[in-house]
């Protein structure tokens, strides 16, 4: 065999494995390509301002406080009229309360006598024994003590009745004790020695 004829057959059988591998490169499937993330922007996030309530002062109601009641005196339970009639008798007045000498009316009452009361008397004056005087007295009383009142005064032998449209009631003279006559009003009580005396009286409460 000739030189020519071994490099003949030489490169032949280099051209067939140069495509044998050239084949197998092709033919064996390659791995697809992974994918690579594109990174999305984030947008800025915008905060927004969060609304500031608008609070309202609102001024707190101020509590109200109701005025002290008046303290009772012997002027001002008594009318100005009487006070007159009083004057240009040349009477004064005093308080008998807790006094050994004077009228005691509200001493038997259920509750006791009312907080706050008073017994006056008008005449010439306490040094001066006579019986020239007019005894008054006065107090305020709740419903229930009233009621109270009224129920043993009832029990005890007075008289009652209604005088007008307002809810007064009357109750006048027993046998024993302060005697006299009561009147109640939804508000107060009042009591004097002589029941037309009762005109003489008025609360301290009320306008002048």
């Amino acid at each position: 065999m000739t030189t020519t004829r071994l490099w003949t057959i030489a490169g032949g059988a280099v051209a067939v494995v140069a495509a044998l591998v050239l084949i197998l490169v092709f033919a064996v499937p390659r791995p697809a390509p992974t994918p690579t993330a594109t990174p999305t922007a984030t947008p800025a996030r915008t905060t927004s301002p969060t609304p500031t309530a608008t609070q309202t002062s609102t001024p707190s109601p101020t509590p109200t406080t109701a005025p002290t009641p008046a303290a009772a005196t012997c002027e001002n339970t008594s009318t100005q009229e009487f006070q007159a009639l009083a004057r240009s008798n040349g009477w004064i007045s005093w308080s008998t309360v807790d006094e050994p000498i004077g009228a005691r009316p509200f001493d038997d009452f259920p509750g006791g006598a009312p907080e706050g009361y008073i017994v006056c008397r008008w005449g010439v004056g306490p040094e001066v024994p006579t019986d020239n005087v007019i005894d008054l007295a006065w107090a305020r009383i709740d419903s229930y003590n009233a009621v109270s009142a009224m129920l043993h005064l009832e029990e005890t032998g007075w008289t009652r009745s209604e005088t007008d449209a307002t809810g007064s009631t009357l109750f006048t003279s027993r046998t024993s004790g302060p005697g006299g006559a009561f009147l109640f009003t939804p508000f107060d009580v009042r009591w004097a020695a002589e029941p037309e005396y009762l005109d003489y009286i008025t609360s301290p409460d009320e306008p002048r």
